[in-house]
């Protein structure tokens, strides 16, 4: 059984109980896992799926946007997330929304010069 039958599996027996514990971690996030479909994945698995997408052009613009959704949430501290969001929200003419993407992300990793850089971009 792999984790994301593990969680199917759970939320059958318990219900509310574990929907609840995953909206808790989905907040509070966790250093390697994120929640993303209602199961834990691999943050490292959902940013590689989310970068994946955007190699496919515009049609994978809505499941990087996905990917990148559940970075932010469930990695509140993973600045790569939320640049990468602040990139797709540009490219998609979502300024306001790239603006404070890319403004955590240098909140996060003050000195890296491509989240400077995106945020130059936005002004």
């Amino acid at each position: 059984m792999n984790v994301t039958q593990i969680n199917k599996a759970a939320l059958e027996v318990l219900g509310p109980v574990f929907r609840m514990f995953l909206d808790e971690a989905q907040l509070v996030g966790h250093a390697d896992f994120v929640v993303m479909d209602n199961v834990f994945q691999r943050k490292a698995d959902v940013y590689a799926r989310g970068m994946a997408a955007l190699s496919l052009g515009e049609a994978g613009w809505d499941e990087a946007e996905h990917c990148f959704e559940a970075l932010t949430i469930g990695a509140p501290d993973f600045a790569e997330g939320f640049f990468q969001a602040g990139a797709l929200a540009k490219l998609r003419g979502r300024i306001a929304t790239a603006r404070t993407y890319a403004e955590e992300a240098i909140r996060l990793y003050p000195g890296h010069d491509a989240y400077a850089g995106l945020a130059a971009a936005l002004r």
